[in-house]
C-alpha cells in the first residue's frame, strides 16, 4: 500500500489505481460521477419498549384498511397475506394499548373494518412527522451534497 494515496470510502486509492490498469476504473468511477444522481432514502418507525408500533409500512397498512374498509382487501392491495396484516394490527394495538381497528363480522351485508379515531389520529401524526423528516432530509442532502 502506498501511504501517499488517500482513502476513498474506506478503500485505499492505490486499489483504484490498480483497477485502472484492468480497465475496471469505469465501474468504480461511476460511484463518484455526476452521471448517476444519488437520492437520499430513509425509513422511519416509532417504538414502545424497543418494539415497533408504527412505521411507514404499518401506516400504509392502516391507510389501505381505511380506504378499502377491509383487512382482506388491504392485505391484497399490499400483496401480503391476511394473517400478516392481522398480526401487525394486533402488534400495534397491543403495544400501544389502544384499539386501532373496528371490525364487523360478515353476514348479509358482509363484514368490514374501519379505523378508530385513535388510529386516524396516530396515522395523521405519523404521516405529518414522516413528511417533515423527508423534507428535512432532502434539504440537508442539498446542503451537504449539492444539486
Amino acid at each position: 500500500m502506498n501511504e501517499n494515496y488517500p482513502q476513498i470510502l474506506g478503500i485505499n486509492a492505490d486499489f483504484f489505481f490498480s483497477l485502472r490498469s484492468l480497465r475496471s476504473l469505469r465501474l468504480c468511477g461511476s460511484l463518484f460521477s455526476q452521471e448517476q444522481k444519488m437520492t437520499p432514502q430513509f425509513n422511519l418507525w416509532l417504538e414502545v419498549d424497543e418494539q415497533v408500533v408504527m412505521s411507514i409500512w404499518r401506516a400504509r397498512l392502516l391507510q389501505a384498511i381505511g380506504e378499502t374498509g377491509s383487512i382482506t382487501a388491504a392485505a391484497a392491495h399490499l400483496h401480503i397475506h391476511y394473517r400478516t396484516a392481522w398480526q401487525k394490527i394486533h402488534e400495534m394495538e397491543t403495544r400501544l394499548g389502544q384499539k386501532l381497528i373496528e371490525t364487523k363480522t360478515g353476514g348479509k351485508q358482509g363484514g368490514g373494518a374501519s379505523l378508530t379515531p385513535t388510529a386516524l389520529d396516530y396515522l395523521d401524526k405519523f404521516t405529518r412527522l414522516s413528511q417533515q423528516v423527508e423534507t428535512h432530509i432532502q434539504e440537508q442532502y442539498q446542503v451537504i451534497f449539492g444539486s
